[in-house]
């Protein structure tokens, strides 16, 4: 007997990335089987920091050290 190649399409989870085929054809899934998320077929939506929010981080930041060391200080 001849050998045929068999070409099966499956799926893929944008949130985790877990590759599966579909146990019934023509079926979109409700969920990733691996990762049970329900938008696993929206990718994931990251918001950039805007210059106000670096800004914001980065007071933080210096904030948080200068009471670390005023601490240290009084011990």
């Amino acid at each position: 007997m001849p050998d045929v190649d068999i070409t099966i399409k499956g799926l893929k989870c944008l949130r985790c990335g877990h590759e599966w085929i579909p146990q019934k054809v023509g079926h979109r899934p409700q969920l990733c089987p691996k990762c049970r998320s329900y938008l696993w077929d929206t990718p994931r939506v990251r918001r950039r920091k805007s210059k106000e929010d670096i800004d914001t981080d980065t007071e933080l930041t210096k904030r948080l050290r200068k009471h670390r060391t005023s601490i240290k200080k009084r011990l």
